[in-house]
């Protein structure tokens, strides 16, 4: 039998420590058990008060994720295309309308109420490996973005394959939907330091639950510049995580 997964997290208050190990774990809070090591503004085992909750959160069961659906991807020799493109302005303007209109099928046959706009300053940007980005809004949308992003990932690397039979070029399109991959990076840059801040207090290492390519990058350039802490990524494909470890 295989052990529960469970974290331990500490934040400004109970409620935030929650929701940030819920986000770690990608589990709602139904799913989960809680227990409350201490509150903020109480001694912890040393008799020092700091001002932050410390909980552990364990979940239950295990619940079985939704298998979204996927594409087969090519293997890594015949070209990496988890880096970004080059594309020069004229590329830019043809990946953003022809990703655009293609997306716009794609909600359409998928039956979702929704809408996608190009961003511009993605367009306008003077980085030639900048992605284009797709943003979509509309009702009812938490079907595109699945379990930890996993059917959103899905969709966009679709995505991007049906752009390139046109431009024969990979695309590097990036898909939001309502704002989900802001709050995400936003979630992940605020765990990324409180757990940098946790590595210097205790002196041990932590490790993150397995992250995409993407979200790994973020967490290591939050706390780049922090010289009291090192970041390593450790693990093969889905089992990929970042480690923070004390810099002495």
């Amino acid at each position: 039998m295989n052990n529960p997964r469970s974290v331990e997290i500490s934040a400004t208050s109970v409620d935030d420590a929650v929701d940030l190990a819920l986000e770690q774990l990608g589990v709602d809070e139904d799913d989960v058990e809680v227990e409350v090591l201490r509150y903020p503004d109480e001694p912890d085992e040393h008799g020092y008060v700091t001002d932050e909750a410390l909980v552990v959160v364990t979940v239950r069961h295990a619940p079985a994720a939704p298998t979204p659906i996927r594409a087969s991807r090519p293997s890594r020799s015949r070209g990496d295309r988890s880096s970004r493109p080059q594309l020069n302005p004229g590329e830019r303007m043809r990946v953003a309308q022809i990703g655009q209109e293609a997306l716009s099928d794609l909600l359409h046959h998928l039956g979702l109420v929704a809408s996608c706009r190009v961003n511009p300053a993605s367009v306008n940007t003077s980085e030639p490996d900048a992605p284009v980005v797709l943003e979509v809004e509309g009702e009812d949308l938490g079907v595109l973005i699945g379990r930890r992003g996993e059917n959103l990932e899905a969709l966009q690397y679709i995505l991007n394959l049906m752009v390139q039979r046109w431009t024969q070029v990979w695309p590097g399109i990036s898909v939001d939907v309502g704002g989900y991959r802001r709050r995400r990076e936003e979630v992940l840059e605020g765990l990324a330091r409180r757990m940098a801040r946790r590595v210097v207090e205790t002196q041990q290492p932590f490790t993150f639950e397995p992250m995409p390519a993407r979200e790994r990058r973020i967490v290591h350039l939050a706390i780049q510049d922090d010289q009291s802490v090192l970041t390593e990524s450790l693990g093969e494909g889905d089992e990929r995580r970042v480690v923070i470890y004390p810099a002495e």
